[in-house]
């Protein structure tokens, strides 16, 4: 993407928030978010508030997408979400499982806080052409992904050096550019959500031993996922 006038690196929002890069926007006041949610012993569903996803940050939203990934096990149900509202959601799965969530909201137009897209006020956001950034509810929240494909025995250890690497074939950084965008994670409550590629699948895919620098990924065998990773990052 062409950069008119400014570099990004000279943005101040990211030199005090200390992440690499915004996310753009194509609506106003959208927010990405996500949380750990659990599902209590011998039921099915769990009622989730968006209030408790973002500590309060975010009560109701116009509309919104919603993603659930079953954590450490295979789901044995299917996962799925109901009851959407503006405040809240029904997630359906498994009994005493863990899930993560991630959600992409839209604020009410109402109260009109932001009239203009954030291209209109700030020039960063123009000079990379974005029309609107998404907020957060934590600092230091990156969002990013990657393709990783699974052995024979279907799994796979994910890196978080190596899904972000940014090295050539050859293995020469491009200039003064970091190796990996990614090292490690603050914590290992990050948000994760696997999608298989190409073709259909046996078994659903799943995450298991999460840590701060990766996770197993566990499917099909000889089976290529995208994944999608949202959370805090240490520098």
């Amino acid at each position: 993407m062409r950069i008119i006038n400014r570099s990004y690196l000279s943005c101040p929002l990211i030199e005090e928030i200390h992440i690499q890069n915004v996310l753009g926007g194509c609506e106003k006041r959208q927010w990405l978010f996500g949380g750990r949610v659990s599902i209590g012993a011998g039921v099915y569903t769990k009622a989730v508030t968006f209030t408790s996803l973002t500590g309060g940050l975010v009560t109701v939203v116009d509309h919104s997408q919603i993603f659930a990934q079953k954590l450490n096990a295979a789901p044995v149900n299917k996962t799925f979400v109901t009851s959407k509202t503006g405040s809240g959601f029904t997630l359906n799965g498994d009994p005493g499982a863990l899930y993560s969530i991630l959600v992409l909201a839209t604020l009410p137009t109402y109260p009109r806080a932001t009239p203009k897209w954030a291209k209109d006020y700030c020039p960063y956001c123009k000079n990379l052409g974005f029309d609107a950034v998404i907020g957060s509810s934590l600092k230091d929240i990156a969002a990013f992904s990657g393709i990783a494909t699974t052995s024979v025995g279907g799994t796979v250890a994910v890196a978080f050096p190596t899904l972000t690497a940014t090295s050539g074939a050859a293995g020469v950084d491009r200039g003064s550019q970091k190796a990996s965008l990614v090292t490690m994670m603050y914590d290992n409550e990050y948000q994760i959500i696997l999608t298989p590629l190409d073709t259909a699948v046996t078994s659903a895919p799943y995450p298991s031993s999460i840590t701060v620098d990766g996770f197993t990924l566990n499917g099909d065998a000889s089976k290529s996922y995208d994944i999608f990773i949202l959370g805090q990052i240490r520098f």
